[in-house]
């Protein structure tokens, strides 16, 4: 059996209660005296509170008195269950290896070993599905059980060095001690603690108090720096005016007021009760342990709808998330939850529908000119999709340089194909990346820094190490939130007016949202619908593009280079707002950017897929399917797409 003792990783992190789990496992020789012994030695700090965000739920540790042959009994798991054994099944051991009696599951990841020893423990315990491991499985389960350890180890390695919580913030009446966090005094007895990673701008503003920018904001108007817009705020309404331009993934903190961008990708929770805002779910969970997982929280599958937490409540119980449109006040004694509306697509009505579309490409150009002045590498990820190209050509109409990148997963052919040809026929450097080994402990990580709500594919690129191959000096540029304007759930949902026609349609063509916080939503919307007038778009854009890819935002800080979703943007998106639905179905007017402001791409066909790839696919959708009209129209699409593959 191969010795792991060396793995004892000696130093803590945080300067708060410091626990440490050691994990001793002894083996008695054939003869009854000789001991082997593994030994694995975690350190970290509040240990339940901290890995419970992973899956694995390490709350203490118990070593028993040791029996004959210097037997040892670690127990490894939560503490209402360590007394997990009928005295009648203890006591049972002879010559030679001893029984073990083995507990499984408690939870994920969660094990209970013990051999007779522990009738010195808790000779009164009884439990269910517990059973003896004889001799012969000896080695089989404590090479299972170390396997288990290591995982773990090496998430504690991660959290050690400062990967956990990266780039996250938490405001409360008290800095929190962490030796990669950073702490400012807000004034009013509230304290900003932010890791070290995350970009943070001050200024003081021009009726008092300081303006606090967090994370990555440009600006869309032709201005280079966001912090001159934020020195003139005087009051909630010119704050709004100075954010109105900026796009990325942002949180300004002004006199109380917590304001983050207009999709809410830099998420903003908050505890029930008291005040107490952050950026993470798991960072609240971490400084306030009171805050535990739901018993009832959703487990999340990728691609089984819905794949995210409804908002507005969350996985931990007492903490919500903030819809895109209401923002926080921090008060005296209480924080206040505030309803506004960043997005103006009324202004633009009355201009020429060629002038909106003039305008939203002017935006992309000084968003792109922005970009460039700041991060020499512009890194654009790449697939056969409509809204990777769309960016592509924005960005190349800019005369910014950057590159492209297309990250190896489960994917049509032509998502490997045209990102290829695209850069052959423009000369933009591009790169695939490969996918390589999945490191089950690197998707613990992910999973722990989002507190278990984020289940995207990117998941797979961070944990196969894909993204490690972008330069940490790198922008990343990705084209989501196009999607959102596309009127893309009208074929989904059926249309509704009043609550219980829209909880109907809701629960019958996608059962998961049935539940208290999608009705909360639904009253929530009701109340003042603001620019999405069908509940339909308003649902996509506030849950399914702010909450899902809000989470995925949150879960990509755990990279080396900055990122940013351009198009998150208060004027762009009331722009394209504005424009008439018929030029926004089906990504039209996308597709016009394409072809006027790169036509030599325009020519080749989005999301191209095989003869066996279309029909993989539809046997698969001709469930969602409602009318023979429907079907004939998607397949007869799809089949004249899949001969494109043929030209490449």
């Amino acid at each position: 059996m191969e010795s792991f003792q060396n793995i004892s990783p000696g130093s803590h992190f945080g300067k708060s209660c410091q626990l440490q789990t050691a994990v001793c496992v002894q083996q008695a020789g054939p003869d009854g005296c000789g001991v082997l012994r593994q030994h694995i030695e975690i350190v970290h700090e509040r240990s339940y509170d901290i890995l419970v965000q992973f899956g694995v739920v390490v709350q203490d540790e118990t070593e028993f008195p040791g029996g004959p042959c210097n037997r040892q009994v670690v127990v490894f798991g939560k503490p209402p269950r360590f007394a997990a054994f009928h005295p009648d099944d203890v006591g049972k051991v002879g010559p030679g290896l001893p029984e073990m009696f083995f507990a499984e599951p408690i939870c994920r990841h969660n094990y209970l070993i013990a051999d007779g020893g522990v009738r010195d423990y808790a000779p009164q315990a009884r439990v269910q599905d517990v059973g003896p491991v004889h001799t012969d499985d000896y080695d089989a389960h404590l090479n299972h059980i170390i396997a288990k350890l290591i995982k773990i180890y090496h998430i504690c390695s991660y959290m050690q060095v400062g990967v956990l919580h990266r780039r996250q913030f938490i405001i409360c009446r008290h800095p929190v001690e962490r030796e990669d966090f950073l702490a400012l005094d807000l004034g009013g007895g509230f304290y900003l603690s932010y890791h070290k990673d995350l970009t943070l701008r001050s200024c003081p503003a021009e009726c008092g108090g300081e303006a606090v920018l967090l994370g990555t904001a440009l600006c869309s108007d032709g201005s280079l720096n966001p912090m001159s817009r934020l020195a003139a705020v005087r009051d909630f309404g010119t704050l709004c005016d100075a954010v109105y331009s900026f796009s990325g993934r942002w949180t300004v903190i002004w006199n109380g007021h917590i304001l983050s961008d207009p999709c809410s990708l830099s998420c903003l929770f908050y505890g029930e009760g008291e005040p107490v805002v952050s950026s993470s779910l798991a960072l609240i969970g971490d400084c306030f342990p009171r805050y535990r997982p739901g018993e009832g929280a959703r487990e999340l599958v990728q691609g089984q709808l819905p794949d995210w937490d409804i908002s507005p409540q969350t996985r931990l119980c007492g903490v919500r998330r903030a819809f895109c449109n209401q923002y926080l006040l921090l008060g005296e004694s209480k924080l206040e939850v505030v309803r506004y509306e960043p997005l103006h697509p009324e202004s633009y009505a009355c201009l020429p529908v060629e002038q909106r579309i003039s305008r939203i490409v002017a935006g992309f150009d000084c968003l792109f000119r922005n970009a460039a002045s700041n991060w020499n590498n512009i890194v654009i990820p790449m697939t056969a999709g409509v809204d990777s190209r769309t960016l592509f050509a924005l960005a190349r109409h800019s005369g910014a340089a950057f590159s492209t990148v297309t990250m190896e997963h489960g994917m049509p052919v032509s998502d490997r194909r045209v990102p290829e040809c695209i850069s052959r026929i423009t000369g933009v450097p591009h790169r695939f990346i490969a996918a390589g080994k999945l490191d089950p402990g690197r998707l613990d990580i992910w999973r722990g820094h989002t507190a278990g709500a984020c289940v995207s594919e990117d998941a797979y690129f961070w944990a196969a190490a894909q993204y490690d191959e972008i330069p940490s000096d790198a922008l990343l540029v990705r084209g989501n939130v196009w999607e959102a304007f596309s009127l893309y759930w009208k074929w989904r949902f059926d249309a509704a007016d009043g609550r219980e026609e829209i909880l109907s349609s809701a629960s019958a063509s996608m059962p998961g949202l049935a539940g208290t916080s999608f009705c909360q939503w639904v009253d929530w919307w009701l109340d003042g619908k603001g620019p999405f007038t069908d509940w339909r778009d308003a649902m996509y854009f506030h849950q399914r593009q702010s909450c899902w890819l809000g989470y995925i935002e949150q879960a990509l800080d755990l990279l080396e280079c900055d990122h940013i979703v351009p198009l998150d943007c208060a004027y762009l998106m009331s722009l394209i707002l504005s424009l008439p639905e018929n030029i926004r179905e089906g990504k039209k007017y996308q597709k016009e950017f394409v072809r006027s402001l790169s036509p030599e791409i325009s020519g080749i066909p989005y999301n191209a897929l095989t003869f066996r790839e279309s029909f993989a696919k539809y046997m698969t959708e001709l469930r969602k399917l409602h009318s023979l009209k429907e079907v004939r129209n998607a397949v007869t699409g799809h089949f004249r797409r899949s001969r494109f593959l043929q030209v490449l």
